[in-house]
């Protein structure tokens, strides 16, 4: 599918989840290559596609997991209850796995979705703290996760690990990201390989910033008068009438040269 420029990237029309994962990936790659997370992750590494539980990227520094990013490709909104149960689950897998989160009080956990956020979630997710305190379906939520992963059912119960849960997601710091941010990370110079790989780019020529010169151009035809010169010459002989005429016809640049009847244009 063509994209054009200024134009937001309908990512759920052209884009499969993993195909989306690819890109996120290969986008925050270059961001740390370019020095955008300078002390915070030094790699990015993206998941096979199975068993990742509630991970798509994994951002990594000396080795170690700093956070994490979870890709959403959808032609709507996510809603609060999704997105919640998304950072419930990657945090139950994390009690089994401590090692998935190398240490809580600095860990950033990116959820992208390619089309947004209601606004429930954006008001809620960012402080997590206060949705815990106040959001009294979140138990709820989270016995459905667990009831609904066979691995999480089969370790724990909610009273086994409410109070280490809690602690986590209180801890853990939530990053939304929609497709305006992906597509404002792609317009930097340093990602024009990335538009290349993923998107056919039809350029479009702003044609206001040719009125200057058709304006000069009108002034000449208006202006026109005899020309002489030796190539003309050899070509239609010496006559007082020839003459340049020079003007755009839908943009297209046109010279006639006139000599009597004569004439000839390119």
């Amino acid at each position: 599918m063509t994209i054009f420029p200024n134009q937001p990237i309908p990512y759920h029309h052209i884009m499969d989840d993993r195909r989306f994962e690819q890109y996120v990936t290969d986008l925050y790659k270059q961001e740390i290559e370019n020095n955008k997370f300078t002390g915070r992750y030094d790699e990015v590494l993206l998941m096979p596609g199975v068993g990742e539980q509630g991970r798509d990227c994994v951002l990594k520094k000396e080795g170690k997991t700093y956070g994490i990013i979870q890709c959403k490709c959808y032609n709507r909104n996510l809603e609060l209850p999704e997105c919640t149960k998304e950072i419930v689950k990657f945090c139950l897998y994390a009690i089994l796995r401590p090692e998935m989160i190398f240490d809580r009080t600095v860990f950033e956990y990116y959820l992208i979705s390619s089309n947004g956020f209601s606004t429930t979630a954006i008001d809620s997710l960012p402080d997590f703290k206060g949705l815990i305190s106040s959001e009294k379906k979140l138990e709820g939520w989270v016995r459905q996760v667990i009831e609904e992963n066979k691995t999480l059912k089969e370790q724990f119960t909610f009273e086994d690990i409410q109070a280490e849960l809690y602690d986590i997601l209180t801890s853990i710091k939530i990053i939304l990201v929609d497709g305006n941010e992906l597509d404002r990370l792609l317009s930097f110079s340093y990602n024009t390989n990335l538009q290349e790989k993923y998107f056919d780019v039809k350029k479009v020529i702003d044609h206001s910033a040719l009125e200057p010169v058709d304006k000069k151009l009108n002034e000449i035809i208006e202006n026109s008068r005899p020309v002489y010169g030796n190539e003309l010459i050899e070509i239609y002989g010496f006559h007082p009438l020839l003459f340049i005429q020079i003007k755009t016809i839908s943009g297209i640049l046109k010279i006639h040269i006139f000599s009597g009847e004569n004439s000839k244009s390119w």
